[in-house]
This record gives structure tokens, C-alpha cells and sequence, in this order.
């Protein structure tokens, strides 16, 4: 598993920039996905994947666990990530 320490390591060597100015970079590339996931709920980047918010309905669910036999969870908001079909292509030729 790669960190996002380690990853901005790989970044800044690989671009030739020091690593303050690679976590800089990072960071507001980030901030402008989840500030797009927040006003537009979608962002596409081609040959990477779409971030996409979806809504899950409020649902009953079993609790096996506790005394509580079912438990009403409510609307909420997540995240999804739907890799591209390069990326996939590229992940699969390199797991072979």
C-alpha cells in the first residue's frame, strides 16, 4: 500500500520538484476533485476514472449482533470511484 506521503516521494522524483511543492500540488488537485464532487457531484478523467456522489436510500437492516433486531439506517451521500477501461487494462497487464 502506497500512502499519500510516499506517493507525493514517488511524484516529486519522478517530476523533479521538491517534495513541499509536490504536496502543494497534490493537495489542491484533490481539493478541486472533492470541491467538483460537491457543486457538480461528477468528475471525469479520461483514461483515469470518474468520482461520482451517489445517493443511498434510507433502508432497514438486520442487527445480528445486538439486542436490536432491525435498525433503520438514513439517506446518505457516498463517494464511488469507476476506473477506466485503460486503467484496468493497465492494472491487468501489469498483474500478469
Amino acid at each position: 500500500m502506497v500512502k499519500k506521503s510516499k506517493f507525493i516521494i514517488l511524484l516529486s522524483k519522478k517530476m523533479g520538484l521538491t517534495q513541499a511543492v509536490t504536496e502543494g500540488i497534490v493537495n489542491k488537485i484533490l481539493d478541486v476533485i472533492i470541491e467538483t464532487l460537491v457543486k457538480e457531484g461528477r468528475i471525469e478523467l479520461r483514461d483515469f476514472g470518474v468520482f461520482e456522489v451517489r445517493r443511498r436510500v434510507p433502508r432497514k437492516v438486520v442487527n445480528s449482533f445486538g439486542k436490536i433486531g432491525v435498525i433503520e439506517l438514513p439517506e446518505k451521500f457516498v463517494a464511488k470511484f469507476v476506473p477506466s477501461k485503460y486503467m484496468m487494462k493497465r492494472i491487468k497487464w501489469q498483474n500478469s
